[in-house]
């Protein structure tokens, strides 16, 4: 996981207004709780709220207009938020309850991005990173010592929601381009890693532990390769089952169903048009 080190800023207690129509609150009950907000646009709105002991909230909203900013920290200590955006027009929301969690939200250039951060329990830490115009993100983690990573690169309009509940379950997306991808999973160390290059459809839904799926579109993000129209889905209820699918090219489509234990299931799709369903 990503880790965002303090700046000075952050041993500011309380908010730094610069330019126009700004408006900032922080409401702070407990002892040892630092926030900093700096707002350096206009039309800014962040409203910071800590109850517990020492929570940590950083916020940077610059340059463009109209950012939204909510970070909530509650029902614990010792939570880290920390929220950067410097496009126009995004909204950003972090609740953190229990202790020891970690946020980070960047949501670049250019504008209308959405990252919605719940993170119910202990030592959960989620990343999300936005870069293009009109992204959209949700995480949901309940439980404790979760992690999600969410990098949604340049391209417009991704979406990505991660749903995690239990304990040690990690999800890790990576798209570029107007991708769509859902993860649900529930239990105890599952691992879903899915990366998506172009206009694909991912859904992962895991029940049970130590249950993994690997999910890649239209080529590894870093080589830049880009397919439209695939989707895959995976299904996968028990303990230990690995999935494993690979669709490049256009227009593939794959259905994974793996019900029971120790079930593995890799599928390779390389070109257009092909359609494939696994049930085991």
């Amino acid at each position: 996981m990503k880790k965002v080190f303090l700046s000075a800023a952050a041993l500011i207690i309380g908010a730094i207004g610069f330019a126009q129509n700004n408006d900032s609150d922080v409401d702070q009950n407990g002892s040892g709780n630092s926030a900093a907000v700096v707002q350096s646009g206009t039309n800014h709105d962040s409203d910071v709220e800590q109850s517990g002991d020492d929570h940590i909230a950083e916020v940077t909203q610059s340059g463009s207009p109209s950012n939204t900013s909510e970070v909530y920290q509650r029902l614990g200590n010792s939570n880290e938020a920390y929220v950067t955006q410097t496009g126009k027009n995004s909204n950003s929301y972090i609740l953190q309850e229990g202790s020891d969690n970690i946020s980070t939200v960047l949501q670049r250039p250019v504008w209308l991005h959405d990252s919605h951060v719940e993170q119910i329990g202990d030592r959960n830490d989620s990343y999300v990173e936005q870069r293009g115009n009109n992204d959209w993100s949700e995480v949901y983690q309940t439980g404790d010592d979760n992690t999600s990573s969410v990098d949604q690169g340049i391209g417009s309009d991704g979406y990505s929601y991660v749903e995690q509940t239990g304990d040690l379950n990690e999800s890790t997306v990576n798209q570029i381009g107007a991708s769509n991808s859902t993860v649900f999973q529930i239990g105890d160390s599952n691992i879903s890693t899915v990366d998506q290059s172009g206009a694909n459809i991912s859904l992962v839904d895991q029940s049970g532990n130590s249950n993994m799926s690997e999910v890649f579109q239209g080529g590894p993000t870093g080589a830049h390769l880009v397919g439209s129209g695939n989707n895959s889905t995976v299904y996968q209820t028990g303990d230990f089952n690995d999935s494993f699918v690979n669709q490049y090219g256009d227009n593939n489509m794959s259905t994974v169903n793996q019900t029971g234990n120790s079930h593995v299931s890799t599928v390779d799709q390389i070109g257009n048009g092909n359609t494939s369903t696994v049930s085991q």
